[in-house]
């Protein structure tokens, strides 16, 4: 990358000019041969150099065309200021991406989006790529202070120099470098730092393609210039290397150079999001060799989708949003470090996120709960247990009695089933399966990328790109969530009342981003983790501010046009709606998109929330979506665990059925049946009426058949009726 040689850009925008008047002054200015940085010391910028010229009229203007498209894309795409976008212009020319490494790597300005059509032709992969699966490991920190003995002058061009301290096995203190934002080596295997610590991965590349250029011009001067005799006769090793040329003497100087291109260490996977990041290309890649490398990395990150659970719990983790948790502090489970980790404390949301470690980390879930299933043993070996509830009813005598004093509940999306929300993932006629690109608002290339993969679309760098496909696609969601087109269910109205009725509701994670929780107008929404965000808000992907709902759902309705063609109001192009703070066209749900952190609220909930825990309840959930599955293991050894689903699930998390279970109650069923059965013998039943006409068809039709057959028989619910019904397999 070009060294810089001026003082650090200053920022225009930051004396009051907005983001749009500054982008005009710069427009003027190239046109007008105006320079952008106040500083006589500057050299001229991108806009004297696109100025018009007497001599030349036709290369100025494809000059000053190709220079203001440059630093439109700058602006508008990566979010760099205008000033920042010429001045890099004006350094490498008005190439964008060596504009844009430029000024990540000089510290000018911080990345806001990036590339999102990744490179499928780099040359570099099968020349480069050469680490294996059983290689890859992601509980390293940056090595370059103990590889590189000697310290390049000006670092490795990071914008945050920052360094920590560790002491090795012999009590030596050595630096290290914060273990966020690394990246690996997919040629040497070596981790590295990012440009946002301290630029070390930036570093390695440069370092390894600097050793290759000096070796390639060594070989080739051996080749071009043959020994003289004076240096063949020194000694034997003058010999060996004279007689090495002579063997070679069929190539020249081009065939070396096409043997043996110089490009360095290249070919490199970031930890955060794991994309590739080829350096030599300056681009992000795809290529069917680095799939197994990614998706042996995923499984590290998300035990969940581990060899031994196959492909189709890596695709649901996927598509749950999961592909990007940000995690980089990961304690390696061959470095002997339990799975609790210690406790740090987390004021803010960078340390919640580096504790999220505690919960997705290990090489294997399983390996997780297999010990904390250990150590349950253990415990019920010198604490003999209680005896287990057999029935529902039993189980409603246990919620209320003093010894369960606080309920946890895990829900997924067989909690919404009765709701009728449209699949998203079904065979055949799910919404992926039955998507269209072409009818989206999309350039050409990106319909590709889409076709390949449909979950591109709500990937985080297509977002911030071009935020229209994902809207376009969540259209109908947003206007049914706004216009309870969906409602909540029985599930759903069963935590409710857990709530109002006992008080004794620490916490509801849930993993569906419907929404429909908020219903439940007397549960405090403060009770609620959106696991993966939800349908039922809107905020800005990068500033974070919230925007109001309504204002956002009626923007959606007449700004984003209806690819379904079901609304005949609906526009017939799409707009881009920005954000009222930022301004940037990057307002959405505040769902997780693919590549996207989780929200720093679950860890710190899950720290905060589970030791107490007596009893947690799994309602329609298929346990294997870390690190929310995490809470199967994660609460108190004698907490008791209902799990309500169609059939067992979380055996490799160590829940236990029929004679093995100590204290795992299942019930097997629907979960708005087996859910209603609790709540007659809970005695809620009489609560529940006043709710029928603001249920779903189904969980309606359900309810009044229950109430129906107590009227019938004379029965207001509570007495234990029809428990036997439903009986757990323990």
């Amino acid at each position: 990358m070009p060294e810089k040689s001026q003082p650090p850009i200053d920022y225009i925008g930051s004396g009051g000019i907005s983001k749009a008047d500054s982008f005009d002054v710069a427009i003027e200015a190239a046109t007008n041969n105006d320079t952008l940085v106040a500083s006589a010391a500057s050299p001229p910028t991108a806009a004297a150099a696109a100025a018009p010229s007497s001599d030349n009229n036709t290369s100025s203007d494809a000059t000053i065309a190709a220079t203001l498209q440059a630093m439109e894309q700058l602006v508008d795409i990566f979010g760099f200021t205008p000033t920042v976008a010429s001045e890099a212009v004006d350094a490498v020319g008005p190439d964008v991406a060596a504009a844009y490494n430029y000024i990540l790597d000089g510290g000018y300005g911080e990345d806001k989006g990036g590339p999102v059509i990744p490179k499928t032709d780099c040359p570099h992969v099968d020349s480069r790529v050469r680490v294996t699966l059983e290689d890859l490991c992601i509980g390293h920190h940056c090595s370059h202070y103990r590889d590189v003995k000697e310290e390049r002058a000006g670092g490795g061009g990071g914008l945050k120099g920052e360094v920590e301290y560790e002491e090795d096995e012999e009590g030596t203190t050595r630096k290290i470098c914060p273990s966020r934002e690394n990246w690996i080596c997919l040629q040497c295997n070596v981790s590295r730092c990012s440009r946002y610590v301290n630029g070390h991965a930036l570093s390695h590349w440069e370092d390894t393609k600097a050793k290759e250029v000096a070796l390639l011009e060594a070989k080739r001067r051996r080749r071009c210039h043959p020994c003289s005799s004076d240096e063949t006769n020194n000694d034997d090793d003058g010999d060996a290397a004279a007689n090495e040329s002579a063997a070679e003497n069929d190539d020249n100087c081009e065939n070396i150079n096409e043997k043996t291109a110089a490009a360095g260490h290249c070919v490199m996977v970031s930890l955060s999001d794991l994309s590739v990041w080829c350096y030599e290309c300056s681009s992000y890649l795809k290529h069917p060799k680095l799939d197994p490398l990614l998706k042996r990395l995923e499984e590290l990150k998300f035990p969940s989708s581990s060899a031994s659970s196959g492909g189709e719990e890596r695709q649901q983790q996927q598509q749950q949003g999961m592909k990007g948790i940000e995690n980089e502090d990961i304690v390696n489970h061959e470095e002997g470090k339990g799975r609790a980790g210690g406790k740090k404390e987390a004021d803010t949301e960078a340390a919640a996120q580096e504790e999220s470690s505690d919960y997705s980390s290990d090489d294997s879930v399983a390996a997780e709960a297999a010990e904390a299933e250990r150590e349950a043993s253990l415990f019920w070996k010198s604490n003999p247990p209680p005896p287990l509830p057999t029935t529902l009813a039993e189980m409603a005598n246990f919620i209320n009695s003093p010894r369960c004093k606080s309920i946890a509940v895990l829900a997924g999306a067989g909690m919404s089933v009765a709701s009728g929300i449209p699949d998203f993932r079904s065979a055949g006629f799910g919404m992926y399966d039955t998507l269209q690109p072409e009818l989206l608002t999309a350039t050409e290339i990106e319909r590709e990328a889409i076709r390949a993969d449909p979950t591109t679309v709500f990937e985080k760098s297509m977002f911030l790109q071009n935020q229209l496909p994902c809207l376009e696609l969540k259209r109908p969601f947003i206007l049914g969530t706004v216009n309870k087109t969906w409602r909540a269910t029985l599930a759903h109205r069963f935590v409710e009342l857990l709530h109002k009725k006992t008080g004794k509701l620490t916490r509801w994670y849930t993993q569906n981003i419907d929404g429909l929780e908020t219903q439940c107008t007397d549960l405090p929404q403060n009770k609620v983790v959106a696991v993966h965000g939800s349908m039922g808000q809107a905020h800005c992907e990068i500033c974070d501010t919230p925007h109001d709902f309504q204002w956002f759902c009626n923007a959606v309705k007449t700004q984003i046009k209806d690819v379904t063609g079901q609304d005949p109001a609906a526009p017939q192009t799409s707009t881009p709606i920005p954000c009222r703070n930022c301004g940037r066209n990057t307002v959405k749900p505040t769902i997780v998109l693919f590549r996207s952190n989780l929200p720093a609220e679950f860890f710190e909930r899950i720290r905060d929330d589970l030791p107490s825990v007596d009893l947690l309840i799994v309602v329609g959930t298929s346990l294997t979506v870390a690190p929310a599955n995490s809470l199967v293991y994660k609460v108190p050894h004698d907490a008791l665990r209902l799990v309500v689903n169609n059939e067992p699930v979380g055996v490799r998390l160590g829940i236990r059925y029929g004679e093995e279970s100590t204290r795992d109650f299942f019930g097997r069923g629907k979960c708005d049946e087996v859910l209603l059965e609790l709540m007659c013998q809970l005695g809620w039943l009489e609560d529940l009426k006043g709710l029928v006409e603001d249920l779903p068809e189904e969980s309606a039709r359900v309810l009044r058949e229950r109430i129906m057959e107590e009227e019938a028989n004379g029965f207001g619910g509570g007495d234990g009726s029809g428990a036997d019904e439903v009986l757990s397999d323990g």
